[in-house]
């Protein structure tokens, strides 16, 4: 959709919110591999009093190293557009500085994916992925022809951010039991 509506600079505006996004997910990545082991053995042990509290203990580093990315893109958003030959508008900083609040949102609510998969609420996972692709797909495909890449990526953020927020409430569900 992107390429059939939008111009090359649209796109590569595209490619720099996933870079950014990529950055995060790699550390996600390394405080789920952390995690991930903890998150079973007291899963296992039926001890959500530990899991709670790693889960938290992981959320909020979680939350440390968002926010220093979204910092870093906040302070250098002109700079990192103009890297990639892109214009340093009100219009790509804002959007730009919008992809990455809500990338700090999401990975606010926690490893939600991780801890539904390992706590087998595999399913709720499954159920809400869908739920948030559907959404983000309708939104998108209205949005894209109104307002060019920027419709889409507000539509993307929309939808992740629903994503881990239903998540997170399946997450504390499965806490309270």
């Amino acid at each position: 959709l992107a390429a059939f509506y939008n111009n090359s600079d649209d796109i590569t505006f595209y490619l720099v919110c996933l870079r950014i996004s990529f950055l995060i997910s790699v550390a996600v990545a390394i405080i789920n591999s952390i995690y991930a082991p903890i998150y079973s053995k007291f899963y296992f042990l039926n001890d959500n009093k530990k899991l709670k509290y790693n889960y938290n203990k992981s959320r909020k580093e979680l939350i440390l190293i968002s926010f220093l990315v979204l910092i870093f893109v906040f302070a250098f958003s002109k700079q990192l557009l103009l890297i990639f030959n892109l214009t340093a508008d009100f219009k790509n900083i804002f959007m730009l500085n919008l992809f990455c609040f809500s990338q700090f949102i999401c990975v606010s609510t926690g490893t939600t994916g991780l801890f539904l998969n390992l706590t087998d609420n595999a399913k709720v996972l499954r159920n809400n992925t869908f739920i948030s692709l559907i959404f983000s797909f309708l939104i998108g495909v209205v949005l894209i022809k109104y307002f060019s890449i920027y419709g889409m990526l507000v539509a993307y953020c929309l939808g992740i951010i629903l994503e881990n927020f239903l998540s997170l409430i399946s997450v504390n569900k499965c806490l309270k039991k």
